[in-house]
């Protein structure tokens, strides 16, 4: 379906945010509700620019590396 659903709900401090992508083809969108609303913008946008680059992968050490080179963006 590819639709986002958006979800703010408590995370860790350091998490502000993460997409998983569910059994009907829709993006689910979590922001932390402890984070200011700056950040959970920034959160978001962040999380679109996943959608955006396909970065929906199995392997977590190449998941570890596309997150921290997005850290700037």
């Amino acid at each position: 379906m590819d639709s986002l659903i958006i979800r703010i709900l408590e995370l860790p401090p350091e998490i502000k945010g993460l997409t998983l992508k569910d059994e009907n083809g829709d993006y689910n969108i979590y922001l932390n509700s402890c984070i200011s609303d700056d950040a959970r913008v920034k959160a978001y946008l962040h999380e679109l620019e996943h959608i955006k680059k396909g970065h929906f992968i199995l392997d977590s050490s190449i998941a570890y590396h596309i997150e921290k080179s997005m850290d700037g963006a």
